[in-house]
């Protein structure tokens, strides 16, 4: 798989979500300090809700723009089977006879995009399965718990 055309992906759906996030801020922004917004009485609080709803906002985009930058700027690391798993490789596991990706990256996880036809997930070392990946090699199996249930995930590639 290429990584370069993989993060390119990951940048352009960041940069949709930052968008439309910012249109949806300036709104938010918009609805807090119109006029009609001003409190009847005391009891009424859209113009609170609003200027709540768009410093979250705001925040998210904050957040969101730094995860852009870092995914402009990283070092795109090349690994093999005998490498170490560390931040920017492109891992495929099996669990449970179910193979996914993900893309382990110090900040974007959640994240996911659609690449050569397979769904990508970028995780964090923050993660459950960020944390147990690092460090790891193809041929390993790793168990992370969820809700107390052990999951095993083979290591089948990195790239």
């Amino acid at each position: 798989m290429n990584k370069a055309e993989l993060i390119k992906k990951f940048q352009e759906k960041i940069a949709a979500d930052l968008g439309m996030l910012t249109q949806s801020a300036l709104a938010a922004h918009e609805a807090a300090t119109h006029a009609e917004s001003k409190a009847e009485d005391k009891y009424d609080t859209r113009g609170l809700e609003a200027s709540y709803l768009a410093g979250a906002q705001s925040k998210r985009a904050m957040e969101l723009q730094e995860m852009l930058d870092l995914f402009h700027h990283v070092d795109i690391k090349s690994f093999t089977a005998d490498s170490k798993i560390a931040s920017t490789a492109l891992v495929e596991t099996d669990c449970d006879g179910q193979r996914s990706y993900c893309l382990l990256m110090p900040k974007g996880g959640g994240q996911s995009v659609t690449f050569d036809g397979k769904i990508v997930q970028c995780i964090t070392p923050q993660s459950p399965l960020g944390e147990l990946l690092l460090g790891s090699k193809v041929g390993d199996q790793i168990t992370v718990r969820v809700k107390g249930v052990p999951r095993d995930y083979d290591i089948l590639a990195v790239w």
